[in-house]
């Protein structure tokens, strides 16, 4: 029996026994290894450990952030002991039974004044380490006369450096009480842009409505939102406008305007990218934070429209499969659909409409497993007992019972073989 190693974005770790053939991961609670997320970066069912002829099979349930094998993102690939499986902000290894290596991940000391404001969760970026500073070469041996001239010009470096920090610090002084920012801090916020404002076509953020609309979509544009440039690219570039608030010191000033500048920055690249949903959630902190921050209510519009697209599209994509009959995979696309955007249309009534038909085939299907096991068909019970754990809802008593009539069988069969030999 092999076990699974769990640590989380914080570097909290527990270790859960792989008892099962399918271990389902995900932040439902109805999954056998449930992570919670509020940023919803690890879907409501993400993935699947598989054992499969002895080796053991991570299996991407096609959640919306992915399933990552040893930095690799992966649908199906086999998993060795050690290797690293990636899931949202979390980190999970498969340990042979009874390995010891169970130690918490080294964490990055926390350096950087705004840290508290980063993004957190599985679109957080890498915890800033600063570089280290390498050691002064060691003089090999003036002469004395040297020695004495180096001593004499470092004394009155100091005392001309001493001078000069006093100076600035009398200036700072005077400046924080007359409401004035120091040298190097950003300037005074400027009033935010109103909805009237019109971009130019050289402009980083597209507004949405320059693009064209698409009608079947109800005045929703069906594609993804166009990639921005790097920051700093566009109309925007230069220090960004953050405001004093009354009785801010300089340095909480200085420290939240620097934190804003990161959260835009992050929540740009998620844009860049497609992770429309991290962007929409980083725009609106900020617009909290700071109203009119650089070109943040556009971008915020940007991201939202590309929410209600990507949603639109996975709702598409759950009606061909229903129609083809894969109801399981309908399923999901329209569950991946609502925790994106539920507002798309006809998304309600499509989900009820599969879940009762899966209702139904479930049913059906564990009725056929009792029937083959009161007529001795042990194979074809577990069979149909699958259908039915595979298709009725995670509540579903009949679901419960074809968990526990498997087991059951699976133990006859077992114990029949070992009598056999």
């Amino acid at each position: 029996m092999a076990r699974l190693r769990i640590v989380s974005g914080e570097g909290l770790e527990q270790v859960v026994d792989v008892r099962e053939q399918r271990l389902q991961i995900g932040r439902g609670r109805d999954n056998d290894v449930v992570l919670p997320d509020p940023e919803k970066g690890v879907s409501r069912t993400h993935a699947e450990l598989r054992l499969e002829n002895d080796r053991y099979v991570i299996v991407d349930l096609q959640s919306q952030n992915g399933t990552y094998l040893n930095g690799a993102r992966v649908d199906r690939a086999e998993v060795s002991y050690g290797a690293e499986i990636a899931v949202g902000g979390y980190r999970l290894t498969l340990l042979r039974d009874g390995a010891t290596d169970v130690r918490p991940p080294a964490r990055a000391p926390r350096v950087d004044p705004a840290d508290d404001m980063r993004a957190t969760g599985p679109h957080a970026p890498p915890a800033y380490t600063p570089a280290a500073v390498p050691a002064p070469a060691r003089a090999t041996g003036p002469a004395p006369w040297a020695m004495g001239l180096a001593v004499a010009i470092l004394v009155i470096l100091a005392l001309a450096a001493t001078v000069w920090v006093a100076g600035n610090r009398q200036q700072a002084q005077a400046n924080e009480s007359n409401n004035v920012p120091a040298a190097g801090t950003p300037p005074p916020s400027a009033p935010a842009a109103g909805p009237a404002e019109v971009r130019q076509p050289d402009s980083p953020a597209l507004a949405v409505a320059e693009r064209p609309v698409d009608s079947v979509d109800n005045g929703v544009d069906p594609r993804p939102a166009s990639p921005r440039p790097a920051v700093g690219a566009g109309t925007n570039a230069g220090a960004p406008r953050v405001g004093r608030r009354p009785g801010e010191s300089v340095d909480a000033w200085r420290s939240r305007g620097a934190a804003l500048q990161m959260r835009y920055e992050y929540s740009t690249a998620a844009l860049t990218r497609g992770d429309f949903a991290a962007a929409a959630g980083g725009f609106e902190a900020i617009l909290m934070e700071e109203p009119g921050f650089l070109d943040a209510a556009g971008l915020l519009v940007q991201a939202q429209s590309g929410v209600r697209s990507s949603a639109r599209r996975l709702y598409l994509a759950g009606q061909k499969l229903e129609a083809a009959g894969d109801w399981v995979g309908a399923l999901q696309k329209y569950e991946q659909a609502r925790q994106i955007f539920s507002g798309v249309d006809g998304l309600g009534a499509s989900l009820k409409q599969v879940r009762g038909k899966l209702q139904t085939a479930g049913t059906a299907a564990f009725n056929e497993g009792r029937q083959h096991e009161a007529a001795g068909r042990r194979d074809e019970a577990l069979k149909a007992y699958d259908k039915a754990i595979q298709w009725l809802q995670p509540d579903d008593p009949n679901r419960q019972a074809a968990r526990t009539r498997v087991e059951q069988l699976k133990k006859t069969i077992e114990e029949y073989a070992r009598g056999q030999q």
